[in-house]
């Protein structure tokens, strides 16, 4: 994959829809105060792991349990697994269907099926290059692991989605990385683009980067210069400076329209059943 990169004289960006209300660009404004107030807040908090799950919360609390349609839940903290056997890392925060059942459950994590996973998001304080990387192989592992196990469906049709190239009787995994601060936007599309040209299947890349204080790295189609958070054959990496206001209706933006285009698929438990349940050693007949 060739690879150029250009710098743009400042120019305005547009998703080619309405103008968002006004009355939904002001509460996003102030969401995003009250949420930079909290991250500079937790500045205090010394240890690493414990700043990463103040801010893991606050952006489910402040922004994501609130906006987000209803017909989605939040997870923090959780794992997921395929019915190969296959575990994904633990991950941040996924948007998944909420009639998911857990797999297992505690407190403090909880592992679902990958079929039930719609969004994974990965949460960073300080977004480095080598933290971009760390994300990269990250979601990889998420959006690496099947997708099989559902209900068989008949004398319906079928939708399909069409993404990453290809056609799909389900929701592929998108994946994104929400940091509240991090180098510049410059600096991150130069490391974006590189970990792009080393993943040829595009099903297997992160999608989108948005760091509240500093801009977005989202898709850019060059013909009609539509903004899009996932990739299409043909587009380029676009890095956008923006306020944290304008970075929270991008990421809500392309959230949602993701999550309308989930592809609603019943999950079958029985494919995670495999192996041996149990030894039989009776039998009941019965004159019918």
């Amino acid at each position: 994959m060739d690879c150029r990169k250009a710098l743009l004289s400042p120019f305005v960006l547009h998703h080619g829809a309405m103008t968002p209300p006004h009355g939904l660009r002001e509460i996003l404004r102030t969401v995003a105060q009250r949420m930079q107030a909290d991250f500079e807040a937790s500045g205090f908090i010394e240890h690493r792991g414990s700043k990463g799950t103040v801010r893991e919360r606050d952006l489910r609390s402040s922004f994501l349990d609130k906006y987000l349609p209803r017909d989605v839940e939040v997870l923090g903290s959780s794992e997921v697994v395929d019915a190969t056997g296959a575990v994904s890392g633990q991950c941040d925060i996924l948007l998944v269907d909420p009639g998911t059942p857990p797999l297992w459950a505690a407190e403090d994590l909880r592992v679902v099926p990958a079929e039930c996973v719609h969004i994974v998001i990965e949460v960073k304080s300080n977004l480095t290059s080598d933290e971009l990387r760390s994300a990269w192989h990250s979601v990889r592992r998420v959006k690496a692991l099947a997708k099989g196990a559902y209900m068989t469906e008949t004398g319906l049709v079928r939708r399909t989605l069409n993404v990453y190239g290809r056609d799909w009787d389900h929701t592929p995994t998108f994946a994104h990385v929400f940091a509240f601060d991090g180098a510049t936007i410059g600096t991150l599309g130069d490391t974006f683009a590189e970990l792009v040209r080393g993943e040829p299947d595009p099903a297997l890349r992160l999608d989108s980067v948005f760091v509240l204080n500093r801009g977005t790295l989202l898709w850019e189609e060059p013909e009609t210069h539509m903004i899009r958070g996932v990739a299409r054959e043909g587009d380029f990496v676009c890095g956008a400076e923006a306020a944290p206001d304008e970075v929270l209706m991008q990421f809500l933006a392309h959230l949602t329209m993701e999550l309308n285009a989930v592809i609603p698929r019943r999950f079958d438990p029985r494919a995670y059943m495999s192996g041996n349940l149990g030894e039989a050693r009776y039998k009941w007949t019965f004159d019918w």
